[in-house]
């Protein structure tokens, strides 16, 4: 991986005494097929489609999805790096509920934590200077449902939703989706039993903890049931 050290993943990356997602990076790890399919909604650096690249091989797909596009220098490098490039696929679109040529994309004024980056900035983080509703820019969105048609795909193996608060906008925009070829594992940042969690267990999915903190936010992995 290719990483600013001085960055949050740089020094969870760096640390021996830290780890990133534990739970989330084994359950990829075990789950994810050889020749399977990973899209990641959210990339940021590209952490877990590095990981993914590696787990599917050659003929494995990665399609990554990250609005900031300060971070896909880094990506890119850590893709040439890996000699991934026939099977990573790295994508500007932001994924939402709707298609549009233009959204606004608050970018994180926090230094250390570009991850805050998000189509629906949080209260405490515009309270904080951590983002500003001056400090944005206009990135295109589009639905699952439309790149899913567009791109022929015809199986998603895991899906990763982490989008700093807009999940359930991107779970808004993938009913059709989910009702017609239905991905096996779906890993979503957001609250156990929350709006998220009911939408999908109507999709026929059973909700688990993965990285959650004790109120139950964080990586929530949603299983295929039916």
């Amino acid at each position: 991986m290719v990483v600013d050290i001085t960055g949050l993943m740089g020094s969870l990356y760096f640390d021996g005494r830290m780890s990133f997602e534990p739970q989330t990076t084994r359950f990829i790890k075990g789950n994810l097929p050889r020749g399977g399919t990973f899209v990641d909604v959210g990339a940021n650096v590209g952490y877990f489609s590095v990981l993914a690249a590696g787990l599917v091989g050659g003929g494995g797909r990665v399609y990554a999805f990250e609005p900031n596009t300060h971070l896909h220098a880094d990506f890119l490098r850590s893709v040439r790096e890996n000699s991934f490039e026939d099977r990573i696929q790295l994508s500007g679109v932001a994924i939402s509920d709707a298609d549009a040529d233009a959204v606004e994309f608050y970018i994180s004024l926090a230094g250390a934590n570009t991850g805050l980056s998000t189509l629906a900035p949080h209260e405490k983080h515009l309270a904080s200077g951590s983002l500003s509703l001056s400090h944005k820019v206009n990135v295109a969105a589009r639905s699952l449902d439309s790149w899913v048609r567009e791109s022929g795909l015809a199986r998603i193996d895991i899906i990763k939703i982490d989008v700093e608060g807009a999940e359930e906008s991107v779970i808004r925009g993938m009913g059709a989706t989910l009702a017609d070829s239905p991905p096996r594992y779906i890993i979503c940042e957001t609250y156990l039993g929350g709006a998220v969690s009911e939408h999908l267990r109507t999709y026929g999915y059973r909700a688990s903890k993965l990285d959650t903190t004790e109120e139950g936010w964080g990586n929530i992995l949603y299983s295929l049931q039916k």
